[in-house]
Order: C-alpha cells, then structure tokens, then sequence
C-alpha cells in the first residue's frame, strides 16, 4: 500500500501543488494586506481576526476545487499517460489500487478542513475579534452546504474519471452535476409546488448534493473493479 500510495502522490504531484497554492494563498494575502495596511507589528489582535477569518473562508472555498481536480485527475490521468495498462499488470488488485488513490484524496480533503477549522476555530477565537466572531458564525450556516457540494464535486468528477480517460472532461462532471441539481430541484418546485422555498429547499439540496456525491463515488469504484480494460 506505501508504493502505491507513493506511485499516486508522484502522478497527482501537480495537482497537489495547484492545491497547496490554494490553499495557502488567502492566507497570504491577508498577511500581506496586514502588512501594507497596518504592518505586521501595529494591527491588533482584532484587526488580525477578522482578517484571518476571512483568508480561511476564502481558502476552504478555493480549495474545493482541489477536490475536483483531483477526483478527475487521480485514475483518469493514469489512463491517459497509459500507466494504468502497465499497473494492471502487476500484482495489486484493482481494489488496492483504488484504496489508494481514495486515501490520498482523504488525505487531501482532512488537510483542507483540518486547516480551516484549526484557523476558524482556534485562532480566531482566540484572538477575540468580535467583528471575526461574528463572521465565523455566519459563515458557519453554510458549512454544511459547502461540505455537500465538496462530495458532490469529488464523487461525480471520481465516477467521470473512472469511466473516461480525460481528467479535464472527469472534472467537469463534478461541477457540471453541482450546477444541475439546484435546476432539477426549482424545477421539481415549478411543478409541484415541493420543496417549499426556504429551509426546505436547503435541506433538499444538502441531502440531494450528499446523495449524489456518494452515489457517484461507490458507482465509481465499482464500474473501475468491473471494467475489462485499465
């Protein structure tokens, strides 16, 4: 499992990088606006939370698109450089190979929130901005949405790379199926009259969206144990 693991972090090297820029670039824009603004030495505690609250909203958002690059990238760029027909000759089973890539895309996605809740609900907090507190909090409604279409984004692009050998046509289907499902949804309401706008709309689309994401990554793994070419 350490070789593959090793094999897939050297294929999707890229796409880390593309990541970890992502990432840590919200970041440095607040330090930098700190820096011209106040300087790093005379902005107060409050003036760095609010600040910081904000890089690490900026910076989840971004980073779902890390998600998505990699889902589509993770088998399908195998395919493409055609090192998957030369993995299928060896030893490890297409199970192994898969638990592979989905501990480095685990990895990835615990990185990106193990971050942005280390920044949003430690740092911030304690640095006691009243003006950042406020803020997290009303950023705190959405996290459940934006967790949803994260899967959303991952497990569709993961269904389209299983399938196909472009990892950018992979990536577009997670986006693609996000964009749908809230126009299948306000259709459904056009029709029907459900779900009710509001809160049960929200609900239906979190759900839908979770739904969708998992569907998409279990429809994945087994269309890729089942398929007769790598």
């Amino acid at each position: 499992m350490k070789a593959l693991l090793w094999k897939d972090y050297r294929i999707n090297r890229q796409v880390l990088i593309v990541g970890f820029c992502l990432l840590v670039a919200p970041y440095l824009a607040a330090v930098s606006w700190i820096w011209y603004d106040r300087g790093l030495t005379g902005a107060g505690a409050h003036h760095w939370a609010a600040v910081l609250a904000f890089a690490a909203q900026a910076s989840v958002i971004c980073s779902q698109m890390t998600l998505v690059l990699l889902a589509g990238y993770v088998i399908a760029g195998e395919r493409r450089d055609r090192s998957a027909e030369f993995l299928a000759y060896l030893p490890p089973s297409r199970s192994a190979v898969l638990t592979s890539k989905a501990l480095l895309s685990a990895a990835v996605a615990l990185v990106v929130w193990g971050v942005f809740l280390i920044v949003a609900e430690i740092v911030v907090p304690a640095l006691s901005g009243e003006a950042a507190a406020g803020q997290s909090a009303s950023f705190a409604q959405t996290r459940p949405m934006l967790l949803a279409v994260g899967v959303t984004l991952f497990g569709m692009a993961w269904l389209g790379s299983s399938m196909l050998e472009s990892p950018t046509y992979s990536a577009a289907i997670g986006v693609v199926a996000v964009m749908l499902v809230p126009i299948a949804l306000s259709l459904c309401h056009t029709l029907t009259g459900q779900p009710a706008h509001g809160d049960d709309f929200m609900d239906w689309l979190r759900g839908l969206y979770f739904a969708l994401g998992a569907g998409g990554f279990v429809a994945g793994w087994m269309y890729y144990i089942r398929r007769v070419e790598p």
